[in-house]
């Protein structure tokens, strides 16, 4: 699977949605796919349990997708295990989901070198990630701090975006709820900012970044592979240029070079000159010429190069070839302090997180062989003894021995009295 970034302007949860989810999970194509979702963009709000728990059911009913939930972010900053499960999970993840809440809280969480170096590496590698409402603002080069401007009265300015479309060259501020009309007798589009501060934020911006607009309950689906993003559900996505707009509607598809051809156009008409964007059409890992994807094959500390130690050692792991697997761990551990002297922080960082990743595993393997197995094998047992007190109950005595004698063979004692049996295990 190729690289997919889906932005949702609204509707991520409803029933409007359900077709565009379903063709990104299809396009991942894998039978069991692994997904899991941020919560930061609400973590901080006190019904941020029932908000997580809308997005599992949301997900289990319509979709029958089996969501699960990232350690938050305060855990992660704070505890070394969380993090490292954090890291697994992200890593593991065929598919990322966020949604609603505020895009100014997401970004001071998310900038931190660990969750962005994660997300450049999940869209690097082939990954999907689906962000909707608050998260979608996050995404580009430039965020709308939303709350701040329109509930609190702070400036009308913009905040750094994590620039994750930037990756491949599309430089853009990402506006959702985009057609907006909340206010009733005010103007709410563009993302409850009105014509009016959406233009004076448009003056800030230099010439080679462009406004993309979604409009609620709708979607544009970026297939870096293919270099063509698919519009899709109710609405429009929308390109602006000092207030000068280009509208797909739903059911369109166009390339980037459609895009960049866009936006290039709206600029010459606006009167400004007209500012092409040499890196469009080029898959690159963003600011960095060293990490070109073209370049990963053939740089031995590439990103690559992690990805593929990584599937060893889950190979070896799965294989129960531990030996092995320590192998794969040891030199990975070799590479981070060789690697550590040479490359830039992002890939050392990459490296880190797939040994803390593996320990993980191998932490969990551990924990398996402590368990007591009077625990692991407690659920079968019960099943069959209330089985056999049923036989019991209609003098079917000899299924009743039968399950008995079977389970001593598999060296498990059944004690009768007068009112229930008990059982245990015996080891030796």
């Amino acid at each position: 699977m190729g690289s997919v970034v889906t932005l949702m302007g609204s509707g991520e949860l409803s029933p409007t949605m359900v077709k565009t989810h379903r063709a990104v999970f299809e396009g991942i194509g894998s039978k069991n796919v692994t997904t899991s979702f941020l919560d930061t963009p609400y973590e901080f709000q006190e019904n941020r349990e029932e908000l997580s728990k809308k997005i599992i059911d949301y997900f289990s009913v319509s979709l029958n997708i089996s969501m699960s939930k990232l350690p938050s972010s305060d855990d992660i900053e704070t505890d070394s295990l969380s993090r490292a499960r954090f890291v697994d999970l992200f890593n593991s993840s065929d598919l990322i989901f966020s949604g609603p809440g505020s895009p100014t809280y997401a970004l001071r969480k998310w900038r931190n070198k660990l969750t962005h170096s994660l997300m450049r590496k999940k869209v690097i590698d082939g990954g999907a990630v689906t962000f909707a409402s608050a998260a979608a603002l996050t995404l580009g080069k430039l965020t709308v701090p939303v709350y701040e401007i329109y509930k609190v009265g702070e400036e009308v300015v913009w905040k750094e975006g994590l620039d994750i479309l930037g990756i491949f060259g599309i430089n853009v501020a990402v506006i959702p709820h985009y057609n907006n009309a909340e206010g009733g007798t005010h103007d709410t589009r563009f993302c409850y900012l009105g014509e009016n501060r959406l233009a004076r934020l448009e003056q800030q911006i230099s010439s080679d970044i462009f406004l993309l607009g979604i409009d609620e309950h709708t979607a544009a689906v970026f297939d870096v592979e293919r270099e063509e993003i698919s519009v899709t559900g109710l609405g429009k996505m929308t390109v602006r240029v000092e207030g000068r707009s280009s509208e797909i509607p739903s059911g369109e598809i166009l390339t980037f070079k459609d895009l960049s051809h866009l936006a290039i156009d709206l600029t010459s008409k606006s009167g400004s000159v007209p500012h092409q964007n040499e890196n469009l059409n080029r898959t690159t890992t963003g600011n960095d010429p060293d990490l070109e994807l073209k370049d990963l094959d053939a740089n031995p500390y590439s990103l690559i190069w992690i990805r593929n130690a990584a599937e060893d050692f889950r190979k070896n792991l799965d294989s129960k070839d531990v030996d092995d697997a320590l192998r794969v761990a040891f030199q990975t551990i070799e590479k981070i302090i060789l690697i550590s002297k040479t490359c830039n922080e992002e890939t050392v960082l990459a490296w880190s997180n797939e040994f803390k990743s593996m320990i993980l595993a191998l932490g969990e393997l551990a924990k398996i062989g402590t368990i007591d197995p009077e625990t692991q094998i407690k659920d079968f047992v019960d099943l069959l003894l209330n089985l056999r007190e049923e036989a019991r109950i209609e003098n079917n005595w000899k299924l009743a021995d039968k399950i008995r004698d079977a389970l001593g063979e598999l060296k498990i004692e059944i004690q009768d009295n007068s009112s229930t049996s008990t059982w245990k295990y015996r080891s030796i």
